[in-house]
């Protein structure tokens, strides 16, 4: 395995490109928040079998899982080249995590243990667009990680068109409340606003009704541009007034403002390198 390309953003945000020893190429991500947290963003497969429409990874379809070795590797690679100490992890890069839950698993056992990196388990986080085996498995390996589920929508209809390859939300919702039931924890929600796709007042309320009886904070994610991709990059006026809508409706929402899109390191944009 080896670093071939390095780049940085004017925010700081730092990207990598990896070969691996079949030559496979993944990318991982550096990202320094505006309290000097930084967070490794870590890849788990080479592409992705979920197909989200939106998204370049998917573009690549699925080559592969990661080895945990090679999960780990990303983490060394990245406070090498950039030279910082990592103190949080997440699973959000190329890949769906809970489609190669044992080899994540077995990572964060590494990066939790005391004798090797001793990184705190709230300081972990897997994204997920809602595996349901993977989901399963996660629930009978405790101690838990934190969770993050990209919702995009609660309009199953579109979200089929979004994501095509994710089960139904109902059943996600069943795995998400065992999640809950079992850990203590509150839910990161994830939803990716598009321009005049998802920015309505009912697209609010189905999203509440959705999460209603679960502890959630959503991070409103402004769509990072793709290329090829026929979606638009919302207004941060229509970001904020659907950020209004949630919280009208008694939700509690972040808007996470992206980071590294120059260098095609934001949400969405891993599996190419410019």
């Amino acid at each position: 395995m080896k670093v071939i390309k390095t780049l940085r953003a004017i925010d700081n945000t730092g990207k990598i490109a990896i070969k691996l020893d079949d030559n496979s190429i993944i990318e991982s991500v550096l990202l320094i928040d505006q309290s000097d947290r930084v967070t490794a963003c870590l890849s788990c497969q080479v592409g992705c079998a979920q197909n989200c429409q939106f998204c370049q990874t998917a573009t690549m379809g699925l080559k592969r899982n990661l080895t945990s070795s090679e999960i780990i590797w990303q983490f060394e690679a990245l406070k090498d080249v950039f030279q910082r100490d990592i103190t949080n992890i997440v699973y959000m890069g190329m890949g769906e995590p809970l489609h190669n839950i044992d080899n994540v698993l077995t990572s964060i056992k590494t990066f939790t243990n005391p004798k090797t990196y001793n990184i705190f388990l709230r300081r972990i986080t897997i994204s997920t667009s809602g595996a349901i085996t993977g989901m399963d498995k996660l629930l009978k390996n405790p101690p838990f990680p934190g969770l993050a589920f990209s919702l995009i929508t609660a309009n199953q209809d579109l979200r089929y068109k979004l994501m095509p390859n994710t089960p139904k939300l109902s059943e996600i919702k069943e795995s998400l409340k065992q999640y809950q039931q079992k850990t203590n924890k509150r839910l990161i929600i994830e939803i990716i606003n598009f321009q005049g796709i998802n920015e309505s007042l009912n697209e609010a309320i189905e999203i509440r009704d959705f999460l209603e009886g679960l502890d959630v904070i959503i991070n409103l994610i402004p769509y990072n541009y793709v290329p090829g991709k026929n979606f638009q990059e919302p207004t941060m006026e229509n970001v904020e007034k659907f950020s209004s809508f949630l919280y009208n409706l008694g939700l509690k929402v972040t808007i996470r403002h992206g980071k590294g899109q120059e260098i095609a390191g934001a949400c969405g944009q891993l599996g190419v390198i410019n």
